[in-house]
């Protein structure tokens, strides 16, 4: 039964030499390292230590806190017994199913990002016919790198961070080596993991671009949905 899928501050004041706060640059011309300029708040925000799990085979995992925002889950499963479905659901601590995590067939790796939209209490509802681990974690992104900018993995992943500012956006995709020519599907996620564009949305091999308006600056990460190996461009 395989499912193929469509689917910070820091307190501070403000610069008298950058009295906008706007974002400042530094690196050089080709790959600048983009920090965003801190906006006052009562408090500074503190990053979640990681939460680690394992197990073996069909489990519910232990109770866990998220805050609202980002949370990225990086979840591994092997010496499997049969090479079945690797699957993973983010319950809230009423059972009820809020976000797919994993989705894959026997061993390897992969890692979803999602947005928490309510802080509370969760776990994992697992099915593995093998050993699994899982590590959450919540990161508070305030820099990343400028685009252009090549993101390349395999299989379902959350990529690393990257900058755009506002005005238009070139995404150019491709998908190689699909095992069995799933869906390929990429979002683009803001810094607190809402979904915003459709990237791509194709199945099995294949090369595709899209163009978007970005309407604000900031740091932005992918969702990628992959069977394959695949690599994305992104410049502007």
């Amino acid at each position: 039964m395989l499912a193929a899928l469509l689917v910070a501050g820091c307190t501070g004041s403000q610069d008298a030499s950058n009295p906008t706060n706007a974002p400042v640059s530094s690196g050089d011309g080709n790959n600048p390292i983009v920090t965003i300029a801190p906006t006052p708040v009562p408090t500074a925000v503190v990053t979640p230590t990681p939460i680690s799990m394992s197990g073996s085979g069909n489990q519910a995992s232990q109770i866990f806190h998220l805050n609202r925002g980002l949370a990225v889950f990086s979840a591994q499963n092997s010496n499997c017994k049969y090479g079945l479905n690797f699957i993973i659901y983010l319950l809230d601590n009423n059972g009820n199913k809020i976000d797919l995590i994993a989705n894959a067939i026997g061993n390897g790796q992969s890692s979803a990002a999602i947005n928490v939209k309510e802080p509370g209490d969760y776990l994992l509802d697992i099915t593995s016919d093998g050993d699994w681990n899982v590590q959450v974690t919540q990161p508070n992104y305030s820099t990343a790198q400028a685009v252009p900018i090549t993101l390349s993995g395999n299989g379902n992943q959350a990529s690393q961070p990257f900058y755009l500012k506002s005005g238009l956006a070139r995404f150019e995709s491709s998908n190689t080596n699909s095992k069995n020519k799933l869906n390929f599907i990429i979002y683009l996620l803001d810094k607190d993991g809402n979904k915003g564009s459709l990237i791509a949305n194709d199945i099995g091999d294949g090369d595709s671009s899209k163009a978007i308006s970005v309407y604000n600056s900031g740091v932005y990460l992918l969702d990628v949905t992959s069977d394959g190996d695949w690599q994305v461009k992104i410049s502007q």
